[in-house]
């Protein structure tokens, strides 16, 4: 039943696509010196079809370690996003069920978005909780292939990821935010700009046990004994977008890259102790690290009705120097969209 509701949902989509081609105009400014050009609706509806997700990785400094995977097992999400004038909200829901939660175990997750788009900046915050992990490349760390393919499970880890990310157009007053991403203006003409953007991140991670598996203990130190922590991030990043335009098509990439001074608290055991209840210690930590986002959108434009893709990649790296942990928070999205200007 939900895979016949996700193909009625695309062909929808691509058939209303297909009409309004035929029938409606690409908006058009009577000004040829108008790079872009805003919609008069204050009122957008977007309903979406995404794969969206939020995963760690683990690594230990030891070059003789394996990494350690760790993915939610999520669905295909129906999404709705609506937005008024420059602002807009966003929520999904589980369209098709995960992969075989007798091998990937259930994960329970909330993903919510609040937006604010102009032509130079933009504020994106954003609340992800999900709980229940299992660590995909099982295979590569136990001495022997899993039985039946079942994946290490590790059913209440619960991880957050909360934050802020602001950025604003420095240099290129031709190119439009809003076009790109919230659809509220159309580009007329290919456009480019240098961005800045300043975020803040909190992500936190716990679990009733160790996440590091026991084939792997010997090489992460004391930290291979931890099982909760919290990571508090502040990033200055330089960026720079272009949009390229032909006809009703438009394609536009965004990418931002820069350092993230971080505030680390996790709790470790002793190395021989496996309980978590024994031998319990806080470590803290302030570190210089890398964060990297990455947009992508691509479509076609008419007058009340616009349909494309959007990517999504937000990564920060995490480190603890007095420790051989390395890992990285990873954000994950891919988008099937169409909206209606009102």
């Amino acid at each position: 039943m939900a895979e016949l509701k996700l193909r009625l949902f695309i062909t929808a989509l691509l058939l209303t696509a297909f009409f309004i081609s035929g029938e409606v105009p690409k908006p058009e400014s009577t000004d040829d010196s108008l790079y872009y050009m805003s919609y008069d609706s204050d009122l957008i509806i977007q309903p979406s079809v995404s794969s969206r997700m939020f995963f760690l990785n683990f690594s230990s400094s030891d070059s003789e370690s394996t990494s350690i995977e760790y993915r939610p097992n999520v669905p295909l999400n129906l999404g709705m996003q609506a937005s008024y004038k420059q602002w807009g909200i966003s929520a999904s829901y589980g369209l098709l069920n995960g992969r075989d939660s007798t091998k990937y175990g259930e994960t329970d997750y909330q993903d919510i978005n609040l937006t604010y788009y102009s032509d130079s900046w933009g504020l994106d915050t954003y609340y992800m909780r999900y709980k229940g992990y299992y660590i995909s490349n099982t295979s590569d760390l136990v001495s022997s292939p899993p039985e039946n393919g079942v994946m290490i499970q590790q059913g209440d880890m619960e991880c957050y990821n909360i934050g802020a990310d602001f950025f604003y157009t420095i240099a290129g007053d031709n190119f439009s935010l809003k076009s790109a991403f919230k659809n509220s203006a159309v580009q007329l003409k290919r456009a480019g700009a240098m961005m800045l953007m300043t975020s803040y991140n909190y992500i936190s991670f716990s679990n009733d046990k160790p996440l590091i598996p026991e084939e792997q203990i010997s090489y992460y130190g004391q930290a291979a004994a931890f099982s909760e922590s919290s990571y508090h991030s502040v990033s200055l990043l330089p960026g720079f977008g272009y949009s390229f335009v032909l006809s009703h098509f438009y394609f536009t990439p965004v990418i931002f890259a820069g350092p993230a001074y971080q505030w680390q608290s996790y709790e470790t055991l002793s190395k021989d102790a496996r309980d978590y209840s024994v031998s319990s210690e806080t470590i803290k930590a302030q570190i210089l690290m890398m964060k990297y986002n990455i947009r992508l959108a691509t479509g076609m434009n008419f007058n009340n009705f616009y349909c494309g893709f959007h990517a999504y990649l937000d990564v920060t790296d995490i480190a603890n120097p007095k420790e051989n942990l390395q890992m990285s928070a990873t954000v994950l999205d891919a988008t099937l969209f169409g909206g209606i200007r009102l």
